[in-house]
């Protein structure tokens, strides 16, 4: 059987897809309820506080130990971190910035097909926003985790907390070797492009009606 590799799918353009050197040996979800307890009220046959239960909180997906190696090709194993870093900045900044493809393309070609040809192109230019569209775009990246045909893990999720470390380096100092601790994936209900196009519709209503 063919090995299909998981991988986060970034949904806002010129953010780069999450790419994992190993797939993960586990995934743990998290789903809870939100309550509240009234002290004020209590149930006549046990004498416990009435609970409130006000709503569901967003699903939770971790991955541990999600390790990658580039000893044997001698290069900078943060290629395969960055992506996660942008995971946890603002739409806005990350695709103003180029600098990922020059590290990107310090890669051996063998290593660069693995992290995706496609990594590259979407860093080749910066892309100037106006302010109005920064402002809308003060939000981390959306992703859909993808493993196989199993996109209902997650199908929109935003990185909520993320947590590595280098652990090997060649005599020059470049690290070839790290591990993600901790990446916690939460649920959301955004999707790119909804905030905007609502804007638009609503700047579009108010022009016909001539509200200023």
């Amino acid at each position: 059987m063919q090995l299909t590799k998981a991988y986060l799918h970034a949904l806002d353009p010129k953010i780069p897809h999450i790419h994992f050197m190993f797939n993960p040996t586990d995934l743990s979800f998290t789903q809870e309820v939100a309550s509240e307890e009234n002290t004020g009220a209590r149930a006549k046959e046990t004498g416990a506080p009435k609970t409130n239960f006000s709503h569901l909180k967003p699903r939770t997906l971790t991955i541990s130990k999600i390790l990658f190696d580039t000893y044997e090709e001698k290069t900078d194993v943060q290629i395969y971190i960055r992506p996660f870093l942008c995971a946890v900045e603002f739409v806005s900044y990350i695709q103003q910035i180029g600098d990922i493809s020059k590290l990107y393309n310090q890669l051996p070609e063998g290593l660069r097909k693995q992290v995706s040809a496609s990594f590259s192109s979407e860093f080749t230019t910066s892309t100037k926003t106006s302010k109005d569209d920064e402002k809308k775009q003060q939000r981390t990246p959306i992703y859909r985790f993808i493993w196989g045909n199993q996109e209902h893990y997650l199908p929109y999720c935003t990185v909520d907390s993320l947590s590595y470390k280098l652990t090997k380096f060649l005599p020059n100092g470049t690290p070839v070797r790290a591990e993600i601790d901790s990446l916690t994936l939460k649920e959301t209900s955004i999707r790119p492009g909804m905030k905007e196009q609502a804007d638009r519709d609503l700047d579009s209503l108010k022009n016909r009606l001539g509200i200023q």
